[in-house]
């Protein structure tokens, strides 16, 4: 099995600015925003509770915690909704961005870049949003654990868990299954995808970085202006969104080499790739037949 971990980053990228990436790119947007309404409102909703506390002498609160929470723009997408509707937003944002994260591997791994069909779309999507979640949060925590204790092997268990959502999302596998698939999948290229990813890494970082510094002016004035907090908001949701699809976007590439050496490693072992093609499958001149 062969991977190119040059040809992975750049057929992700180049997939991320076209249609069908731009477009997700737009529906992390969408869904991000929908996170921040409902973190901000959770946020303004504490504030409100520890100030009516401060005035019933519950609690006691210095000048610059109180300036905080009586600050706007700390929450600018803030809306007065009920703790239950908060906890809806937060479902909805979660299962939402998993869901969009299965798409965008699936388009990307059958490159298709303008247009996005039924098919790939919605087949089985709740059973793979399901199986992506519990995937993601056993890597997660396996992964973290791992860098937090001898970081080496945080990075090897993300290696061998590299192919856990591309398993659930193209081949509709449950969450277990794949991440034992992946295992199997990374034999003999496991140092090239730890390269990947650490490339990967860079670029994310990167993206995320950019928007944290065209945001900045934004983010330092946004004590002034509720409007300036709003934009500033967006901007960090967009940057946020791009660098998550170009993530996916890259894992998607690299798994399409894979099923491909696959699908060639499996021709040759039955033979299929030496076999002479039948006579209507040749373009031969009238009246010659194989």
């Amino acid at each position: 099995m062969s991977v190119s971990v040059l040809g992975a980053l750049r057929e992700g990228l180049r997939w991320t600015v076209s249609r069908n990436g731009l477009l997700l790119v737009g529906v992390f947007t969408g869904i991000g925003l929908l996170g921040s309404v409902a973190f901000d409102s959770a946020v303004a909703s504490l504030g409100e509770s520890m100030l009516a506390l401060e005035g019933e002498g519950e609690v006691e609160l210095d000048e610059e915690a109180r300036t905080l929470l009586e600050d706007d723009s700390i929450a600018p997408l803030a809306l007065p909704i009920p703790g239950a509707a908060i906890s809806l937003l937060l479902l909805t944002w979660l299962l939402g961005w998993v869901a969009a994260s299965v798409v965008v591997v699936r388009a990307s791994v059958a490159d298709v870049r303008n247009g996005l069909p039924d098919d790939l779309v919605w087949r089985r999507l709740a059973a793979a949003t399901g199986n992506e979640l519990l995937a993601r949060v056993a890597v997660w925590a396996m992964v973290g654990i791992g860098l937090v204790l001898f970081v080496v092997p945080g990075l090897l268990l993300a290696v061998l868990f590299v192919f856990a959502r591309p398993g659930v999302a193209v081949e509709d596998r449950n969450g277990v299954d794949a991440m034992v698939e992946s295992v199997s999948r990374t034999k003999g290229v496991r140092l090239k995808l730890a390269g990947l990813l650490v490339s990967l890494a860079a670029i994310y970082v990167a993206v995320r970085s950019a928007g944290v510094i065209l945001t900045a002016p934004f983010a330092f004035a946004s004590s002034l202006s509720t409007g300036l907090a709003l934009v500033s908001t967006l901007l960090s949701v967009v940057f946020v969104a791009a660098a998550n699809v170009v993530w996916l976007a890259v894992h998607g590439r690299v798994y399409a080499q894979v099923i491909e050496d696959e699908a060639g490693a499996d021709g040759d072992e039955t033979g299929e790739a030496d076999r002479p093609k039948e006579a209507d499958e040749w373009d031969d001149p009238p009246g010659v037949e194989w």
